[in-house]
């Protein structure tokens, strides 16, 4: 691991836009990691730090004979369920035990039969003793990210628009599934898995907001940018770098909002329907009506393979219920602006029944069993592309795909290039 931030930062200057500062750093990384691979000895990985502010590169020896030892019963892995997710300490023995191999020189190597287990130069030992109150304890961990430094209007962003609707939403899934569930076993089984996926990041976002409230976030970080202000202000050089630099952060997140809780709506809505998510194999159906059959065939048969890993774990009726809820929170929810042709329609013709709606849409659409969607496979290329075009499913997925890459997305992409620029030099002005 080193310090490698004055030779990425090389050649950039405070006057150059994101993307031109973007472009040398790729170019200093790239030549970086070539000098120290040591012709792709090693794996090297260079990563920013506090905004872009400071470089790091990581030097990986990367062993490939990995092999597994042992892992304790599911019951222990998951013990504690939803109740224990999130909380410390953790109670689960959710752990595996890995070995590593190498060859007979104890260098890294790919699999043979021939690899013996690696001995490292230095290693933790285990003990058998047991534990007692005051011994030492270690905790390890590999943060992806942390975002100890965003201002207030990020953090208000998060607690007043994103986790609420994206708590709601969620909860509102996990409430029909779970009714379902409690209905059947088979039902129970397929949904299991999903159920705790989706409960997953429900419960965090509420411990976040719950955290934040209770630490009174927002008020700490105003009190900070206001003393922030005032140290910027007594200052001609820090005034003249930093002077407007909250006003900026400021103006670009009343932007952002808006957009973002249509995101939110979005793909914590009608997005997450899994017949909708499927429609989405099907995104570049107009350039597979020219292609041969040695290439259009094996596209068929992972769609056809994707479909059966769906479909063994797909619940009609409890999917049509999702399905209803969103698209009816969406359309109440979110701006006209924003509503796709056919949502409009729908309602006009269903008169707000969205039960209905997703009731009558499901006999027509190829999405509700893996039959029908074999069936339509199978003579994509005689009738293939106008079905495609008439199925309510997919007219509905498509329709919202164009809007948020029309409407939201390049907004939104200036918005955050914008702040990630704003975050660099705020990063920089506090360190």
């Amino acid at each position: 691991m080193e310090d490698v931030s004055q030779q990425i930062l090389n050649n950039v200057t405070n006057n150059m836009n994101q993307e031109q500062r973007n472009s040398i750093i790729s170019k200093n990384i790239a030549t970086l990691k070539k000098e120290n691979s040591e012709n792709n000895k090693y794996n090297v990985d260079i990563k920013p730090f506090y905004y872009g502010n400071e470089y790091y590169m990581f030097v990986y020896e990367v062993f490939r004979d990995i092999r597994l030892v042992g892992a304790p019963p599911s019951a222990i892995g998951k013990f504690g369920g939803d109740t224990d997710n999130w909380m410390w300490p953790r109670h689960t023995g959710d752990f595996s035990v890995f070995r590593i191999y190498a060859n007979k020189d104890n260098q890294p190597a790919d699999y043979s039969p021939n690899n013996v287990p690696y001995k490292p130069k230095r290693f933790f030992p285990i003990s058998l003793k047991g534990v007692k109150k005051d011994d030492f304890t270690m905790v390890y961990g590999f943060p992806g990210s942390t975002q100890e430094y965003i201002p207030s209007y990020a953090v208000k962003l998060i607690t007043e628009v994103e986790n609420p609707i994206q708590i709601k939403l969620r909860e509102i899934r996990l409430a029909i599934m779970n009714e379902d569930m409690n209905s059947s076993q088979k039902i129970r089984i397929q949904y299991s898995s999903k159920y705790a996926g989706v409960a997953n990041y429900w419960k965090k976002w509420m411990g976040e907001n719950r955290g934040l409230k209770r630490l009174d976030a927002i008020n700490k970080k105003e009190e900070f940018e206001k003393s922030f202000q005032s140290w910027i202000n007594n200052n001609e050089q820090s005034k003249q770098s930093y002077g407007i630099l909250l006003n900026e952060y400021k103006n670009v997140y009343e932007k952002l909002t808006p957009l973002s809780k249509i995101e939110a709506y979005l793909f914590e809505g009608i997005m997450t329907d899994e017949m909708v998510r499927f429609a989405r194999n099907f995104a570049d159906y107009k350039s597979w009506q020219n292609k041969p059959d040695s290439i259009l065939n094996p596209i068929i048969a992972t769609v056809k393979a994707r479909g059966k890993d769906m479909y063994k774990d797909f619940n009609l009726p409890t999917d049509q219920k999702m399905l209803s809820k969103m698209l009816e929170i969406y359309y109440d929810s979110i701006s006209p602006n924003y509503h796709p042709e056919i949502l409009a329609q729908w309602n006009k013709k269903y008169k707000g029944d969205w039960n209905k709606c997703v009731a009558d849409i499901s006999n027509k659409t190829i999405f509700t069993t893996e039959d029908k969607l074999i069936a339509f496979l199978d003579n994509f290329k005689k009738s293939g592309e106008k079905s495609l075009e008439k199925d309510p499913v997919f007219t509905l997925w498509y329709d919202m795909a164009s809007i948020f890459n029309e409407k939201i997305l390049p907004n939104v992409t200036t918005y955050n290039n914008q702040i990630d620029s704003l975050n660099r030099i705020y990063m920089k002005a506090q360190m």
